[in-house]
């Protein structure tokens, strides 16, 4: 009897569950990390620019298709910089259709975030620029030659670098971060005035934006060949990749659960390709754009087939450390890289300490690649905590019921 209870509580003993598998990559994360990629791999392309333009001789050694596939596959950070609109149109249009949650679009309260997020870290890269391009001034690379110029310095303080005919020396990676903004704001009063009708503001930006570049685009080869022509046109042009982004944020979940559309998502790395191949001979620019913007379109609606959203409580502790880190840094590294680049290549033109221009490549992307990583947590950190606090504020005084809030009309178009 002693025995056969024995023998049926070994049988009947419950096994330990198997460990859980590790959770998959999340959308968050997997956006997190390319937004740290894209902006470590803008970093490289200028630190290969500025080489050369150090070492012009030693450059000009190599064969010259040797020299156009180099510099075509790792000197141009423009590819990125279109993987950088699309992101953040896919990411505002999802704070849009949060907020519209109420049947309302806050659209002070969308101003103030959107504003808070960008402008601090942009004022203080401005203001470091400034210091540094007075150093620079007696043995500047060839790289964005314009120095200290107080009309561009006051373009810059109000946006409008797109506008104006030159960068504030080394500060050229804001070009981009002033395109955001007036999309951020253009964007803002069109969800204002559409309130509630869940698609409809982000085809009419789309619409707009085609029908200003394509009108800018016409008036520039015909009648109107002027710098502000062209850079209006241009303005609009690229504001077609942004909302991108944003019909993404839209329509991604849905497209995705197509298997056609999973399998075009999947060949975006073709779609890179052809666009480094265009850049490389040289093409005409006005093809490149839509082929970068592609390609980083259907990168994203790729990652949408990421089953979570939010990061799994189970990311172990140095991945959730990986993807802060790429997270804080992008912004930071993309703003401060261009000054310290352009202050590290001055030291090596003065000292000649550096006589190869690859060696030069690698000192050049090492600072900018650990210089952004210790900003995003020296500067990024604390400021984003501030906003947080700033956000929290604002809606504690009921901001999101001020003046510029528009409510859904009675017969208004379905809630997001």
């Amino acid at each position: 009897m002693t025995a056969a209870k024995t023998t049926t509580r070994r049988r009947t003993r419950i096994e330990p569950l198997p460990a859980p598998a590790p959770a998959g990559w999340s959308l968050h994360e997997k956006i997190d990390v390319c937004r740290g990629l894209f902006a470590a791999l803008v970093v490289m392309a200028h630190s290969l620019e500025i080489a050369w333009g150090i070492h012009r001789e030693a450059m000009m050694d190599g064969p010259r298709l040797w020299r156009a596939v180099v510099f075509g596959v790792f000197g141009t950070g423009t590819y990125y910089v279109m993987g950088f609109f699309v992101l953040s149109g896919y990411c505002i249009q999802l704070s849009v259709a949060r907020s519209m949650d109420a049947d309302r679009f806050p659209l002070q309260r969308y101003t103030i975030a959107r504003l808070s997020r960008i402008l601090p870290l942009y004022y203080l890269a401005l203001l470091a620029t400034v210091p540094i391009e007075w150093l620079i001034a007696g043995a500047r690379p060839v790289e964005w030659p314009h120095g200290l110029d107080l009309p561009t310095f006051l373009g810059q303080i109000v946006l409008i670098q797109n506008m104006t005919q030159q960068t504030f020396g080394s500060f050229a990676s804001s070009w981009s971060i002033t395109n955001e903004v007036f999309y951020y704001l253009f964007y803002g009063v069109l969800a204002w005035l559409l309130a509630g009708r869940r698609a409809q503001p982000a085809w009419v930006g789309m619409g707009l934006c085609v029908a200003f570049a394509a009108a800018g685009q016409m008036l520039y080869v015909t009648v109107g060949r002027h710098p502000f022509v062209y850079r209006t046109g241009m303005l609009f042009g690229l504001g077609t990749l942004w909302f991108q982004g944003v019909l993404l944020a839209v329509y991604g979940p849905s497209l995705i659960e197509r298997a056609w559309v999973r399998r075009v998502a999947a060949c975006w790395p073709l779609l890179f390709v052809a666009s480094v191949l265009w850049k490389t001979f040289d093409m005409p620019a006005n093809g490149f754009y839509p082929l970068a913007g592609g390609a980083f379109t259907l990168l994203l609606l790729d990652l949408l087939k990421t089953p979570t959203i939010a990061v799994p409580a189970s990311a172990g502790p140095w991945r959730r450390r990986l993807v802060t880190t790429l997270g804080l840094s992008s912004y930071p590294m993309y703003l401060f890289h261009g000054p310290l680049l352009m202050l590290a290549s001055s030291c090596i033109l003065r000292s000649g300490l550096i006589a190869d221009w690859r060696l030069t490549w690698v000192v050049l992307m090492l600072l900018g690649l650990t210089s952004g990583l210790a900003l995003g947590w020296l500067l990024e950190r604390p400021l984003m905590d501030w906003r947080a606090g700033l956000l929290r504020r604002l809606n504690g005084r009921g901001l999101a019921l001020g003046p510029f809030h528009r409510r859904i009309p009675a017969t208004g178009g379905q809630k997001p």
